[in-house]
């Protein structure tokens, strides 16, 4: 079986398990230095980098005026537009 089909898979029974009492926002709308775990991600490109349901995600700057967010996944920083970010919902 090729990875990115377990990967999928994985990635399918993690985000079942997410129940209505979860806190769930977008990851738009999270603090600095504020550290989350990607509940779905709308985004293609970005779940293809690592932002895959499941990933620990923590966000290094968010600034209102900023167009872009900094998020680190890993051992990986990346630069999010903010548009993006609506598109991917965390959880604590």
């Amino acid at each position: 079986m090729p990875f990115h089909k377990h990967h999928r898979n994985r990635i399918r029974k993690f985000c079942c398990k997410l129940h209505s009492s979860d806190k769930i926002r977008t990851l738009a709308d999270c603090l600095e230095n504020e550290e989350m775990i990607i509940a779905r991600n709308l985004d293609r490109k970005t779940v293809e980098m690592g932002l895959f349901c499941g990933a620990n995600i923590k966000v290094i700057r968010n600034n209102e005026n900023d167009q872009n967010l900094i998020v680190v996944v890993g051992d990986s920083r990346y630069i999010i537009s903010r548009e993006i970010a609506q598109m991917i919902y965390v959880m604590e």
